[in-house]
């Protein structure tokens, strides 16, 4: 398989794998993010794949606050384990 700048990297592909453009884009998102419209300053996300196979972990409040939603759904990488 031929990596590259949208393949994600490492032995293998873990609950938290995203691509570095989505990556990116989520950091934008966060800088970009006014302040008062976030609960607290001190808020964590998950800037993962819209839905994963397990379902246990979700990106839902980085979309609802951040605006921010996945390109990349990595699904063929999934199908591979």
């Amino acid at each position: 398989m031929e990596r590259n700048a949208d393949t994600p990297k490492g032995a293998g592909i873990t609950p938290f794998a995203i691509t570095t453009r989505d990556a990116a884009r989520a950091v934008h998102a966060s800088l970009n993010v006014p302040l008062p419209s976030l609960p607290s300053r001190t808020e964590v996300f998950f800037i993962m794949v819209p839905s994963l196979p397990h379902g246990k972990f979700a990106a839902k409040k980085a979309q609802q606050l951040l605006g921010w939603e996945p390109l990349d759904t990595l699904t063929e990488h999934y199908s591979k384990l």
